[in-house]
């Protein structure tokens, strides 16, 4: 944060006042203003620079560090602890192929076929399998109602992703509601008093004034996570200027950080800001991890002023016993949230504060410039010269790291025939570049070669430069270890739905080996990202009843559909989560017994589908139980006792929205549709019935990009994502 000039007390700073309407519209005028750049073309961004104050050299600048040993990268040795380990059970898909006749005379349950109409019976003999776009708002309703009807079940890879992700999510947001806000108050309420301390005992101003920025950064923070915190005379109009700007969306002057700062983004999304305390919580995080310190910028006297701050802070945790406490709200938002790999935290310069002042130091030794100047080089040297520090790690996902590497200026101008327009193209003043990512961009750098031709097919893969750059992110996500990719939620996640993107195995049943099947795999793991950017906002619990077949002597069969290694996946993520937050004493009882009860679901799940690969006949009666009862064991774990349970299907997700133009990729889900199979079951070709998946992308020029809530209730939904035409009967 760049230094403000001290701040003035009692007559002074009355005569400071004025209206504060005038105050938000002059730093509105200035915001905008300061936020004029001047591009070379739509798509280079440009960041406007601030005159650097005219002020001398640091001394470290031209001294060799005062007699310090000069530090390499190997001397900021920090990293926020793991959160849990991701340990996979071997499971393998490679097995001997069961061959079964397509043909509908060989099923063993002919009569179901009356549900569907000819057209769809044709593409179920030809592939199968087939689905029929019948709407309904919960996947788990799909299965409660075979069972009733006494149909033979297929249990989906949809379907366990639905449910893993379901309550991956609502553990987090109870982790976040019952245990993360409180931990983020006392920690707001413990530095706010330090600081005021350190404040008040501070002789040098400048050492004061950073003291007194440290105070009004914990006491806005406090106030979001309390309405009843109480900030410091000498900082309370500070704090409530800032609260104000929250509340009216826009860019402002920050008074605080005195750069300008987009205040819109404070307004919680729906499933925060029904509930008082996620609201805060929510506010209270982002406004922490927009907290950063820059030690890289030019001005001399900012930079001071900001390692000033920095110190202190860790002075602070360390005087008040508070490491501990950040290091459980910074380790579980940078798991829950995403991490960058090279992200630095304020653990990260103690080293840099042990070798110049033998440890985090005392407000009193911070007016010497010469010592703080040599902080300043010793932190640089060993964390590069554009150290940004934010109080709370920025969260940033794996996905947000690797989409811009597919977009203008990393790829180039349209390439394709005239005449047509991909889904990327964006209209520029230098031509038609590519300024929005494709919903499958993801998949194409994870590996994914229908990905690639369904880009293809659309234009969006000839653009100039498309192929190589997509092979650099290629060769660089595929050195990526198991380690690196599950050290936090948004990548495990993508890790963990990878096998979806894998080629049909010779060991595979057969509608696993028609080609719409990885059309379907596709729909699949983009259906799965989007879940993996959904916040869930909870709904009224539905009374729970136990569906039990309408004719008591109908057959009771089941099949999963056999992907062993993603159910393995699955089963490490949700162990992850529930080590992760038990580690951290951040899970109550009932998640607790749920988390383990899924885990062990997901087990059942991959030792069944194992089974089935290797030709196994017969399940046993509890594997067949556990098949029947998916539903039922769905809606028991969504379900919660405090009456609130899992919302319907239908989610829309802005996942990628590009800096420079604004553009918005938006993917979104509606209702389950029905899946008919033919699979062996007890040796006989049999017809099965589960749920999946309807996806769509849009994509939105900046402000006009759909509201979740419209979607939820727009009818009749548009066409869906167009690769889905080739197993979808009748086309919506």
């Amino acid at each position: 944060m760049p230094a403000r000039r001290a701040i003035p007390t009692g007559s002074a700073r009355r005569r400071c006042q004025t209206h504060p309407d005038r105050r938000l519209w002059g730093r509105l005028l200035l915001g905008l203003l300061g936020l004029l750049p001047t591009f070379a073309c739509a798509f280079t961004a440009a960041t406007p620079t601030p005159a650097a104050t005219p002020l001398p050299t640091p001394t470290t600048a031209a001294a060799p560090y005062a007699g310090i040993p000069q530090p390499t990268a190997a001397a900021i040795p920090y990293a926020l602890p793991r959160f849990a380990d991701y340990r996979v059970s071997p499971a393998s898909r490679r097995q001997t192929p069961v061959e079964y006749p397509l043909t509908f005379d060989a099923l063993a349950n002919p009569a179901l076929l009356s549900r569907l109409n000819a057209p769809a019976q044709v593409v179920l003999s030809r592939q199968g399998f087939v689905v029929a776009p019948v709407a309904w708002p919960h996947l788990y309703q799909i299965y409660q109602r075979a069972r009733e009807n006494g149909d033979p079940v297929f249990v989906s890879s949809d379907a366990v992703i639905a449910l893993t992700r379901t309550l991956l999510t609502a553990a987090a947001q109870r982790a976040s509601q019952n245990y993360l806000a409180a931990d983020l108050l006392a920690l707001s309420q413990g530095m706010a008093s330090t600081s005021e301390s350190q404040a008040h005992s501070a002789a040098n101003g400048d050492v004061q004034a950073a003291a007194w920025d440290n105070a009004a950064l914990f006491s806005v923070g406090g106030r979001l996570l309390d309405p009843a915190f109480a900030a410091p005379a000498e900082v309370a109009e500070l704090v409530n200027d800032e609260l104000l700007l929250m509340t009216r969306p826009g860019v402002f002057i920050s008074p605080l950080s005195g750069i300008p700062r987009d205040y819109g983004g404070y307004q919680p999304p729906a499933p925060y800001a029904a509930d008082p305390v996620l609201a805060g919580y929510f506010q209270a995080s982002l406004w922490y991890q927009q907290a950063a310190f820059d030690l890289g910028q030019a001005d001399v006297r900012q930079l001071r002023q900001q390692a000033r701050q920095l110190l202190l802070l860790g002075r602070g945790l360390e005087t008040s016993q508070n490491w501990a406490r950040w290091e459980r709200a910074a380790a579980t938002q940078a798991y829950l949230a995403g991490i960058a790999p090279d992200a630095l935290t304020l653990r990260h310069l103690e080293t840099a504060a042990q070798a110049v002042y033998g440890g985090w130091p005392a407000a009193a030794e911070l007016a010497d410039t010469t010592r703080l100047d040599n902080f300043v080089a010793t932190a640089r040297a060993a964390a590069g010269e554009a150290a940004i520090i934010p109080w709370l790690p920025k969260p940033q996902t794996t996905a947000a790291r690797l989409l811009p590497g597919l977009l203008f200026n990393r790829v180039g101008g349209y390439e394709g025939l005239p005449g047509v327009t991909p889904f990327t193209s964006v209209a520029t003043p230098v031509g038609s570049v590519r300024g929005a990512p494709h919903g499958l961009d993801l998949a194409a750098i994870l590996g994914s070669g229908r990905a690639l031709a369904v880009l293809a097919e659309g234009g969006d893969s000839r653009y100039q430069g498309f192929a190589a750059q997509l092979q650099t992110l290629q060769t660089e996500t595929a050195a990526w270890s198991e380690e690196e990719w599950t050290n936090d939620l948004p990548g495990a996640w993508l890790y963990t739905l990878q096998p979806l993107l894998l080629p049909a195995d010779a060991g595979d049943p057969i509608f696993m080996r028609a080609p719409a099947w990885e059309d379907k795999q596709l729909a699949t793991w983009l259906a799965g990202w989007v879940l993996g950017e959904t916040d869930l906002n909870w709904a009224a619990a539905v009374p729970f009843t136990p569906t039990t077949p309408l004719l008591a002597d109908a057959p009771e069969l089941g099949y999963i559909e056999p992907q062993p290694e993603l159910y393995a996946r699955l089963e490490a993520l949700t162990q992850q989560m529930q080590q992760g937050l038990g580690q951290r004493d951040l899970l109550d009882k009932e998640m607790g017994e749920k988390l383990l009860r899924l885990a062990q679901v997901l087990a059942q799940c991959r030792q069944i589908a194992q089974k089935e690969l290797a030709g196994v006949v017969r399940l046993t009666t509890a594997e067949t139980a556990l098949l029947l009862d998916f539903g039922d064991t769905w809606q028991q774990l969504v379900t919660f006792a405090d009456g609130r349970a899992a919302p319907p299907l239908p989610f829309l997700v802005n996942a990628y929205t590009n800096a420079n133009t604004g553009q918005q990729l938006q993917l979104g889900l509606g209702e389950a549709w029905q899946i008919y199979v033919i699979v062996p079951i007890d040796g006989q070709p049999t017809l099965a019935v589960g749920g999946v998946f309807s996806v769509y992308q849009f994509a939105a020029a900046a402000g006009e990009g759909l509201d979740a809530a419209d979607w939820l209730l727009l009818s009749p939904r548009p066409h869906p994502a167009p690769w889905l035409q080739s197993y979808v009967t009748p086309w919506p």
